[in-house]
This record gives structure tokens, C-alpha cells and sequence, in this order.
């Protein structure tokens, strides 16, 4: 496939989209697609490649009158008003067809998770089938990943469209808290910790979005589209009327966020013949160890590397995270000359993630080796940053590519790195050192030159926050889609009230139900099957709970 697109010829205007063998392509002008699909021929066949112009498919949005007949060989291809491109529909009109109750996108979703609803309800007997925990993960996993897929074209859809897969999620939460269907909706939506299906969707575009915006070299003309779309006096792009609302939606999102995007180029990092494999060793212990077991294990660990390396340096180096948002990471050597003015702690941005902090407290300690040219043993007690370092497609890829980078240099340099995890809180007086500085620099003054950006992990936890507090605090389901997912600002307080908490406030005094489940809400009951004897038992607690009615 890498030589047949090689061969395809540059034709402007025209552009080609390619996931595996499934391939699109784009052009502005008939005359420039038809000269591009007989090079296409020439070039899969000079590849021994075979082009299916039965499966094959052309979409415009001309009147079909206008068009010429497109030829891939000798066989015509036909035309289309709509297809699936990686199992996504393109070209989605937003309102529901005449003498259709149900939008055809929609209809078609459903028919899909219903036959996959069908083993969860064979699995969710409720004399012997599964726990309500694993039930829960099944759903969220093998039905609402479907979902979760086609939010970019679901999202084009307008929420009274979109009802019926609400209707469905609260059948599929029915289903795996066996309560009847007179138990409230946002009860069930509360225990089970699952936010309502349309704002899900509109919520994963929006990360989606702000993915894009963060790393522009993905899709630069979507980038681009929703940039201009978000400065108020920019002219608005000229789109069709589902590829408009989405846009309208999105940008207004990210407005309300009120967010400054970090924007990151694209770093293609060392080729693979240059890239080192780190050597990373984990300490044979467990969480249930007492802990100076754990203690003596890691120190035997440190002395049996040691002997390993030629003299070989200590570092141990450590994150903090603390709950106001600041961030800090720290390295510190026993057995190498402190710097001037004695070890101290870095101060990182706000908002960054602990596998962030940590990394960058590897990156400080390779690089002090790079300056000092000698083996090195790094300790660490995250094994979410040493996993990352090996990984394909790490959290951090670029601070992963500058380790990877200084460790590059140190392996030219004939030295000798080593990676160690031990575990945290064992009165390890080099590690305690570290994470003593760490938490020390999460004091200092931020970095003025991204003290006002936020990273993507962090943008993911603001989504997912504020979907959990509509998950906690709506009592209806009259919240407007496109709106709910960006209710946080970047200290975390809510910069607007929910329409429907008043709402929910003024009914909870003439429901009991809402009453009763808000009274046990604070006291959450495990669904384990190491507390209760079988299915049946979790059930009548989901029933007396989320599912109370008076009598």
C-alpha cells in the first residue's frame, strides 16, 4: 500500500484519505477526479493491486445530472447519497425524513445494540447471573463503545434525535439494576455513575476537538475550520447544515470553557534504529507486603543493580500533584555533587498530570547524566512514567521523545542507564528526600510561559468532571445538549447553575423517591459478590435503593 500511494500523481485540489485498504478521496473538480481514478487504476495494477468498482462508491453534492459517468477501467461507478466510511456514516442530513419516526442513522444504531443488549440480558438473570459491577462493565465496554465511535456523526443530530438512544441507555440501566421501569431515571443514572447518553456524545466530539486543536498536524483543515469558528469575528465558514451544527456546537463548547489550547508540533521523534530500548527493572514486591519487607527488597534490588553498573550514580526523582492543581517534580543523588545552591525541586504547570510530573523528574535525572557522562541508576516509584517510556503511543509523547533523546545521547556516549521502580512510602530516605522537594516545588511561582495553558489530560478530566456533576445534580433531562459538557472553568468551579437543579430542588419535596435516594446516597452500597451471596440479593438492594417507591 506504502508504494501504490507513492505512485498516485499530485493533482491540487485533490486529496486521498487511507486507513489499511480502505481508502477516500477527495477532489473540488469531476474532471480532476476522473484523471486522478485512471492513474489509480494504472497505479494498483502496476502493484498487483485490484480495485472493486461494484464496492466502490462516488458521493457529491451536485445534482447527479451535472456529473459525468467516473470510471475506474472500463466499469462505471455509481453514485451515492450517503455511505459508511470505517463503518461511520458520511453525509448525514440533520432532520428526521418524511414519514420516518425514527432517523434512519439512528434506527440503524439501534438495530445494532440491541442485538447486543440481548447477551447482557442472558447474562443479567437475576436469580444467578453476574454482579451489578460487572454487568455495568460489560455495558460500557461492548454496547456504549459503539456509540462512543459514531459520536462525530451522531453529534450532527439534534438532541430530540438523538432521544432514542437515551431511551435505550435507561433500559440497558434498568436492566443491570434489575429495577422496575417506575424507578427515576437520574436515581439509576446516579448509582450507576453513568451520564446521560446524549451528553456523552456531545462530550466526547468536544475532546475529540480539543485533541485536534492540540496537535494540529492531525487534521489540519478541521483544525482550521474550528479556529476561525471560535474568534467571534471571523467569518463563518461556508458548510453544509450537518457539518455546520457540529461546528457551531463545538466552537461555542470550547468558548465556554474558556480555555487557552496548547498547541504542540509534531515530533517524529528518533528513527527506529536510533531509538534505545530503556532497561527497566520493577522490585519483586506487593501492595500487601508489610512494609519494611518492601523496604528490604527494594534496597536488595538497588545493591544487586549496583554491582551490575561501574559505579553507578543514585537518582531518585519524584512528582507531586496537589489538590489546588499545582505541580511539581524533583531528583536527588546522594552520591553526586549537589548543584550550586543544594538540590531543589522544578515547578511544572498547573493542571498537569501525575504521570506528567513524574515523567519530567526521569527527564531531569537522565539529563544530569548526560552531564556528567557516568552510569546511572534512576529510581522512581511510578510505574505509570516507566511504562510510558516503553510504550508505542505514550500519555506525554514529547516529553517521551526528550528522554528518549537524552538517553540516545548517553548510549553514544558508551554509558550505562538504568531504570528501577520501587514501591512508595517506605522510609526510603533517598526517595522521601525526593518527594519532599517535589511537594516543595509545587510552592514556587509558576512557569510564566505556560502558566495560563492546560494540557490533554487535563481537558478530559474537566469533561468528565463536569459530566459527573451532572450526573450527581440533574434531576430531568431538559439540560440542553450542546451546552452541558462546558460548565468548568480552569480553577474548577462551576461558572454557571444548572436550569434543571432548580428544577429538581423545587420536586424534591413531592418526591419520595428523590428524597429516599438522596438520604442513602451518601452511604453507597458495593454490589460485590464477596458481600452479598448472589444476584438476587444485589437486586432487591438496587430495588430498595435507586428503585424506592412509597407505599
Amino acid at each position: 500500500m506504502h508504494r501504490f500511494l507513492s505512485l498516485l500523481p499530485d493533482i491540487d485540489g485533490t486529496t486521498i484519505t487511507c486507513y489499511a485498504d480502505d481508502i477516500c478521496i477527495h477532489s473540488r473538480s469531476p474532471q480532476d477526479m476522473q484523471r486522478f481514478l485512471q492513474s489509480f487504476h494504472l497505479s494498483s495494477s502496476s502493484c498487483g493491486l485490484v480495485i472493486s468498482p461494484e464496492k466502490s462508491r462516488i458521493l457529491s453534492f451536485r445534482p447527479a445530472r451535472t456529473l459525468p459517468e467516473f470510471t475506474v477501467g472500463n466499469t462505471i461507478v455509481p453514485l451515492c447519497s450517503q455511505y459508511l466510511y470505517l463503518g461511520a456514516p458520511v453525509r448525514i442530513t440533520p432532520s428526521i425524513p418524511a414519514r420516518q419516526r425514527v432517523h434512519p442513522i439512528v434506527q440503524d444504531l439501534l438495530t445494532r445494540l440491541q442485538r447486543r443488549l440481548t447477551p447482557l440480558r442472558w447474562l443479567t438473570n437475576n436469580i444467578a447471573g453476574v454482579s451489578i459491577p460487572v454487568a455495568r462493565t460489560i455495558y460500557i465496554t461492548f454496547i456504549r463503545s459503539v456509540v462512543d465511535y459514531l459520536s462525530p456523526a451522531l453529534s450532527q443530530l439534534s438532541k430530540t434525535t438523538l432521544q432514542p438512544l437515551e431511551k435505550f441507555q435507561n433500559q440497558a440501566m434498568r436492566l443491570i439494576l434489575g429495577c422496575p421501569t417506575t424507578t427515576r431515571i437520574v436515581n439509576i443514572q446516579q448509582e450507576l455513575r453513568l451520564p446521560p447518553i446524549v451528553e456523552r456524545i456531545y462530550a466526547n466530539v468536544t475532546y475529540f476537538t480539543i485533541k485536534c486543536l492540540h496537535y494540529p498536524h492531525l487534521s489540519p483543515h478541521f483544525c482550521h475550520t474550528i479556529q476561525t469558528s471560535i474568534d467571534l469575528a471571523e467569518p463563518r465558514p461556508q458548510l453544509r447544515p450537518g457539518g455546520c451544527s457540529l461546528v457551531l456546537n463545538i466552537s461555542s463548547n470550547i468558548r465556554r470553557l474558556n480555555i487557552n489550547i496548547l498547541t504542540e508540533n509534531e515530533d517524529l521523534g528518533l528513527p527506529p534504529w536510533q531509538t534505545p530500548m530503556p532497561t527497566v527493572t520493577y522490585t519483586p514486591t506487593t501492595k500487601s507486603d508489610l512494609p519494611q519487607l518492601q523496604k528490604q527488597l527494594a534496597l536488595e534490588t538497588i545493591a544487586g543493580l549496583s554491582s551490575s553498573l561501574n559505579a553507578a550514580h543514585h537518582l531518585f526523582t519524584d512528582g507531586s500533584l496537589q489538590e489546588d492543581g499545582s505541580a511539581g517534580c524533583a531528583v536527588y543523588s546522594p552520591n553526586i555533587e549537589p548543584p550550586l545552591g543544594g538540590w531543589a525541586g522544578r515547578r511544572l504547570p498547573n493542571s498537569s498530570s501525575s504521570t506528567y510530573c513524574e515523567l519530567h523528574g526521569l527527564l531531569d535525572a537522565v539529563t544530569l547524566l548526560t552531564r556528567t557522562g557516568e552510569n546511572g541508576l534512576i529510581i522512581c516509584d511510578s510505574q505509570s512514567a516507566l511504562r510510558a517510556l516503553s510504550s508505542t503511543k505514550p500519555e506525554h509523547q514529547q516529553v517521551v521523545t526528550q528522554i528518549m533523546r537524552q538517553l540516545a545521547t548517553t548510549h553514544e556516549n558508551s554509558q550505562r542507564v538504568h531504570f528501577l521502580w520501587i514501591p512508595s512510602h517506605i522510609e526510603l530516605l533517598g526517595n522521601d528526600t525526593a518527594d519532599r522537594l517535589a511537594r516543595t516545588a509545587c510552592s514556587m511561582d509558576p512557569p510564566a510561559a505556560t502558566s495560563t495553558t492546560a494540557f490533554l489530560p487535563s481537558y478530559k478530566r474537566m469533561i468528565c468532571c463536569s459530566l459527573n456533576i451532572i450526573t450527581r445534580n440533574v434531576c430531568s433531562m431538559d439540560l440542553p445538549a450542546a451546552t452541558t459538557i462546558a460548565l468548568l472553568q480552569m480553577d474548577g468551579t462551576i461558572s454557571r447553575h444548572f436550569p434543571t437543579r432548580h428544577r429538581g430542588n423545587a420536586e424534591k419535596t413531592s418526591s419520595v423517591t428523590i428524597q429516599h435516594h438522596k438520604n442513602v446516597l451518601p452511604l453507597p452500597h458495593a454490589y460485590k459478590r464477596s458481600e452479598l451471596l448472589v444476584r438476587r440479593h444485589s437486586v432487591i438492594r438496587a430495588r430498595r435503593k435507586p428503585g424506592y417507591r412509597t407505599m
